[in-house]
C-alpha cells in the first residue's frame, strides 16, 4: 500500500534538505503549520498541498484504478461537479458512499464551484466516490500525461 501523501511529501522534502522554515517561506504558511503536515496532525487545503507537491517537484493528480493520471488535482477541482454528473452520480447517491449528507456534498460543491480552499482529505473522499484516488507524482510523469 502506498504511504499516505503527507508522508511521501515529508520525504521528499527531506531527501531535498528543504528545511521546513524555508519551505513555509516558500509557500507563505507558518513554519509549525508544515511541522503538523508532516506529521498528519492537520491536513494542508488542496492549494498549500499543491504548492508544497511543487516545491519538492512533484504534482497532486487523481488517477484511476489502472493508475492512469486523469489529471492535475488544482486543474480538475473546478471540473468535478461536472465530471460527477457526467458519471451519472447524483448528489444523493455520493453522499451515500462518503457516509455524509447531500446537502453537505452540495455545499462541498459550491465551495468548489467557488475556488475555496478544500481540506485535502476532503477532497480525497470526494474523489473515493468517483473511484478515483490521489497520488503525488513527479513533475515530468505529470506534464506528459497532460
Amino acid at each position: 500500500m502506498t504511504q499516505p501523501i503527507h508522508l511521501q511529501l515529508r520525504a521528499l522534502r527531506r531527501e531535498m534538505r528543504l528545511r521546513r522554515k524555508d519551505l513555509a517561506a516558500q509557500i507563505g504558511v507558518y513554519y509549525n503549520t508544515i511541522s503538523s503536515w508532516d506529521t498528519g496532525r492537520k491536513a494542508p487545503f488542496t492549494h498549500h498541498a499543491h504548492a508544497y507537491a511543487r516545491a519538492v517537484h512533484h504534482h497532486l493528480v487523481a488517477i484511476d484504478p489502472t493508475g492512469t493520471i486523469v489529471g492535475n488535482l488544482i486543474d480538475l477541482m473546478p471540473k468535478l461537479p461536472a465530471m460527477r454528473r457526467q458519471r451519472g452520480l447524483s448528489q444523493q447517491m455520493l453522499s451515500h458512499h462518503l457516509r455524509t449528507t447531500k446537502s453537505a456534498v452540495s455545499s462541498l460543491e459550491v465551495r468548489i464551484h467557488a475556488g475555496d480552499s478544500i481540506l485535502l482529505t476532503t477532497l480525497e473522499g470526494y474523489l473515493l466516490g468517483f473511484n478515483l484516488s490521489m497520488a503525488l507524482v513527479p513533475a515530468e510523469r505529470a506534464e506528459r500525461a497532460a
